[in-house]
C-alpha cells in the first residue's frame, strides 16, 4: 500500500500485489482510492486479511474502507485536529490515534467508535498500544 499526493495535491492510496513489485519495474496496482478535494489522507493501516483499510485525515476523521466492494464501510470523526498517528494492534482489536488536538484515542477498529481518550494539551504526534499489553502478566 502507498499513500500519496499527486501533481494536483490531491490524496491517493494505491495497493499493489507484492509478488508484481519484485517481479517488475513498473508493477500495477491492484486498487486506488483517491480522496475527496478538501480531504488529504494522513496515515492509512491494514484491517484484518487485507479485507479493510482505516484512513486517517487532516481533518480528524477515519474512514474504513472496504477493498473488494470498493465502499466506505464507517466514517467517524474522533479528532478536532490532523490525526499525525494511527497503530493497530497486532490481533486487530485496538486501534490508536494521535492527534494535533492535543489527544490520545483508542478506537474500536470494528466500528470506528471511541473507547477511551486521552488529553495531553499539546499535540500528540504519536501513540501506540504495547504488544505486552496482551501478556499474561498484564
Amino acid at each position: 500500500m502507498v499513500l500519496f499526493q499527486d501533481g494536483e495535491q490531491l490524496s491517493n492510496i494505491r495497493i499493489y500485489n507484492m509478488e508484481d513489485c519484485l517481479n517488475s519495474d513498473t508493477p500495477k496496482h491492484t486498487h486506488e482510492l483517491k480522496a475527496e478535494k478538501d480531504v488529504v489522507y494522513t496515515k492509512a493501516v491494514w484491517g484484518p486479511r487485507n479485507e479493510t483499510i482505516i484512513i486517517s485525515t487532516q481533518h480528524g476523521k477515519l474512514i474504513k474502507y472496504d477493498i473488494e466492494s470498493a465502499r466506505i464501510m464507517f466514517e467517524s470523526a474522533p479528532h478536532k485536529g490532523e490525526i499525525f498517528s494511527l497503530d493497530m494492534t497486532y490481533d486487530y482489536t485496538m486501534l490508536m490515534t494521535g492527534s494535533r488536538d492535543g489527544y490520545a484515542k483508542l478506537v474500536n477498529p470494528d466500528d470506528l467508535n471511541e473507547v477511551k481518550a486521552y488529553h495531553y494539551g499539546k499535540p500528540c504526534r504519536s501513540a501506540m498500544i504495547s504488544p505486552l499489553f496482551d501478556s499474561d502478566q498484564h
